[in-house]
């Protein structure tokens, strides 16, 4: 929690450091309010297009009504968002599991194999990037490639040896349980992810809407630019749409307060926009999202009357 903490003051501080208050706030008077509002309710809608895809996964577990699951994926980014160690992802289990009496381990199960799905996705719409826009940066081209290549083969060579032969995934099972070490369990963890996946029965509908979401990611940018009066290109949304998924996985404040910002700010200065319209952004695109996602996260945090186990003394 420390950790994260100093790493989002040194984001908030790199990306900061030289803040002019008068023309953040004159620019909000030239906000597009249709399109704020429009990508509040893209951003809504993208988390619904979430919760079904985790039903599909949550089917093998039991039949949950939509609106449950939907409920429980807010109060997860409620959770994220205010809570340190992203907590909301324990804390949509232990919902749902007490809500429907199943057990909370088997939903966070669910939830680690969302989260498995949702890095294969990232890396194949990476690639496709690459294919469809030309005009990216050279090193985000040969570093996509080079990532792409890598779990394209890992995934080739794990299907073949283990999920066509149920013995060697047993085998291999058995060997990571025999010393606990930091490495064996992520990779324990990626192998029974993989597997449970591959048991899903509505396969067709799980691909469908893990690219839909992030497809609406990509979407909710342009139209938070719009916003802001920034007609950004093809090539501007993708690079912001790696960005911002690559710095959220970085240790920080919950919100991802100051890593968020730092990302967009650097890579707007990048693109050659100005610095305070890279600050203004930054805080608008953060905006959208945390604050939609808290405060629908904490109405139904509030309406389902959640209760946070704490461990007696």
């Amino acid at each position: 929690m420390i950790l994260g903490l100093f790493i989002s003051l040194c984001g908030i501080y790199l990306g900061f450091r030289k803040f002019d208050y008068r023309s953040f706030f004159s620019s909000l008077s030239e906000v597009n309010y249709l399109y704020l509002l429009l990508a509040v309710f893209v951003q809504i809608v993208n988390v619904f297009f979430r919760a079904i895809r985790w039903k599909i996964i949550l089917n093998e577990v039991k039949e949950i009504k939509l609106k449950k699951v939907f409920a429980a994926t807010m109060v997860c980014y409620f959770g994220n968002n205010v809570f340190p160690f992203r907590f909301g992802e324990v804390l949509r289990s232990l919902v749902l599991g007490n809500s429907e009496k199943v057990s909370s381990v088997s939903i966070f199960g669910t939830v680690i194999m969302e989260r498995i799905l949702d890095t294969l996705v990232f890396v194949i719409v990476l690639g496709i990037s690459l294919l469809v826009v030309k005009d990216l940066p050279s090193w985000v081209n040969e570093a996509g490639v080079l990532v792409l290549l890598s779990v394209v083969i890992f995934l080739v060579l794990s299907y073949i040896y283990l999920f066509m032969n149920k013995r060697n995934y047993t085998r291999l099972i058995l060997m990571l349980d025999r010393k606990e070490t930091g490495i064996r369990k992520k990779i324990k963890s990626l192998l029974v992810g993989l597997n449970s996946l591959a048991g899903v029965k509505d396969k067709a509908g799980l691909v469908f809407y893990s690219f839909l979401v992030w497809f609406i990611s990509i979407v909710m940018i342009y139209v938070v630019g719009l916003s802001y009066n920034l007609h950004m290109g093809l090539e501007e949304i993708i690079l912001l749409f790696f960005t911002t998924s690559l710095v959220i996985s970085i240790p920080s404040a919950p919100g991802y307060i100051g890593t968020f910002h730092a990302g967009v700010i650097s890579l707007m200065l990048y693109l050659g926009y100005g610095r305070d319209v890279a600050q203004g952004f930054s805080i608008i695109l953060h905006g959208v999202g945390f604050v939609t996602l808290t405060l629908s996260g904490l109405f139904y945090f509030l309406r389902m009357n959640v209760k946070i186990p704490l461990k007696s003394s």
